[in-house]
């Protein structure tokens, strides 16, 4: 009897040590845990005039407000803290120190802005938005390259185009492999010299036959991407760019204009099921909703946008419930079921006040095709440096079948989902705070890298690239719709 029990004890064990390992194996401990925290109103989202400066107080009050919807409503928190490093107290002590050191009792707007971003030094997640310009401090490394191409011949990587006098065709480069970007062509060996990097860089330092040269680099340039969405067939290939997959405005708010142009999107979407090629341009697509990105390979592939839908994890706190109420921005008044949708809202906010916790809830919208897809189609996605979020997640697809990246890295921003909009109290600074993560991708993303090209192409070369892989040598990238 003893000897059954201690076996059956064992198993338990056992099965304990396997549910724990299997669970961390999938998410870290800290999303498992449910921590009590203050309980704050969030201030309604005013619509008036525009505010152009604050005082020292105002500002130090925001400023306050701000940390709290950061501990407390940012899906990120423990995540770049454990992950990265990051000291929040530290950089709201810099914050506030800056602010209270100033000479003038009033501060712009603009250059509150600049402040707040202190406290996010060090953070990787460029959903933060405070309408800053590009990705403020959250640029994530950028590809910089050279005017100098090898190609590899018996183990041997030899130059095959020089823009440098020092470096000559047939120069064998002896430097490390990690500056070699593969580039397109017929036998897939061929390099681009460059490199990943954070900071601005000038020139690298590389070894060709004896000698060490100086080679200059450059990062490519980005073009402004179309606001709507551009659409062709010609000739067996169907092109799409979208722009986006949201229906915010510019004030970060969803605006009639978002939703036509979104149904726009999606109308697009739907005639991608043409041709023998597909191209989809994501360059400049910020992301938006992770449906209208899943319905892109649902159209191709002809399965149900759940199959490729992300893993997630929601956080529910006293800020995410408030502001999720009033972000219920495309419900019907006199619609039964979108008045449960705003009951469900109160009643977690009142819950919240009630017991205000820190909380994740694990969301998964995917469900397992019946088969694997067996594509066909040659897909090619473009992609730069700027695209962020569900049009990263979006190149989960990659492992499909005659699906190819190209371009440049993506941002490197889809770890966390873009979500809440907060207004701070006295500045009117418009916050967006991510409150899901992605605990499921397949495929391989840096954090602050972003999605990998299986083809480093620059703006410049990606109209050649591209006719040389569809093999229409007429093929450029339209401006505008085709008529339909």
């Amino acid at each position: 009897m003893k000897q059954s029990l201690k076996s059956l004890s064992l198993t338990f064990l056992a099965l304990f040590l396997l549910v724990s390992c299997t669970r961390s194996s999938w998410m870290p401990r800290w999303l498992e845990q449910d921590h009590t925290v203050e309980y704050r109103d969030v201030p309604t989202r005013p619509n008036g005039e525009s505010i152009s400066s604050v005082t020292k107080e105002q500002a130090l009050a925001d400023l306050d407000h701000f940390k709290y919807l950061m501990e407390t409503s940012y899906a990120g928190y423990e995540y770049q803290q454990e992950m990265r490093g990051v000291n929040f107290d530290k950089n709201f002590r810099r914050a506030r120190s800056y602010i209270r050191k100033l000479n003038s009792n009033t501060l712009s707007y603009n250059e509150f802005k600049e402040i707040i971003s202190i406290t996010l030094s060090g953070v990787q997640d460029g959903h933060f938005s405070f309408m800053l310009p590009g990705l403020g401090p959250y640029q994530h490394k950028t590809f910089y390259y050279s005017g100098i191409t090898v190609f590899k011949k018996k183990g041997k990587y030899l130059v095959e185009s020089s823009s440098d006098d020092e470096v000559s065709p047939g120069d064998r480069y002896r430097g490390p492999k990690e500056h070699l970007f593969r580039t397109y062509s017929n036998d897939g060996e061929t390099y681009r010299i460059g490199v990943l990097s954070r900071t601005p860089v000038d020139s690298l330092s590389l070894k060709f036959n004896k000698k060490i040269v100086e080679v200059p680099v450059a990062p490519d340039t980005i073009v402004p991407g179309p606001e709507l969405p551009v659409y062709s067939l010609t000739d067996g290939v169907v092109y799409l760019r979208i722009p986006n997959f949201s229906a915010m405005g510019e004030n970060g708010l969803v605006t009639p204009e978002g939703r036509e142009r979104l149904e726009e999107v999606e109308r697009h979407i739907r005639m991608l099921d043409k041709g023998d090629t597909a191209i989809i341009d994501l360059r400049n697509n910020f992301g938006g909703y992770n449906y209208y990105s899943s319905l892109v390979p649902a159209i191709l592939f002809k399965r149900q946008v759940t199959n490729f839908r992300p893993d997630m994890a929601e956080l529910y706190s006293p800020g995410t419930t408030q502001a999720r109420l009033q972000d219920i921005w495309d419900m019907k008044e006199n619609s039964d079921a979108d008045r449960n949708v705003r009951k469900a809202a109160q009643l977690e906010v009142d819950n919240q006040k009630n017991n205000p916790v820190r909380r994740w809830e694990r969301l998964s919208y995917r469900a397992e095709a019946a088969k694997p897809v067996e594509n066909t189609r040659k897909v090619i996605i473009i992609i730069d440096r700027c695209s962020t979020s569900s049009a990263e997640l979006l190149c989960a697809i990659r492992s499909i079948p005659n699906v190819t990246i190209i371009g440049e890295n993506s941002a490197g921003i889809h770890t966390f989902d873009a979500g809440q909009l907060y207004v701070l109290p006295n500045s009117q600074v418009p916050v967006l705070l991510p409150d899901a993560i992605v605990i499921d991708t397949s495929f391989s993303a840096g954090e602050g890298i972003g999605v990998l090209p299986d083809y480093w192409v620059l703006k410049d070369e990606l109209e050649d690239v591209l006719r040389a892989m569809t093999g229409r040598s007429s093929f450029t990238i339209p401006v505008t719709n085709s008529p339909r």
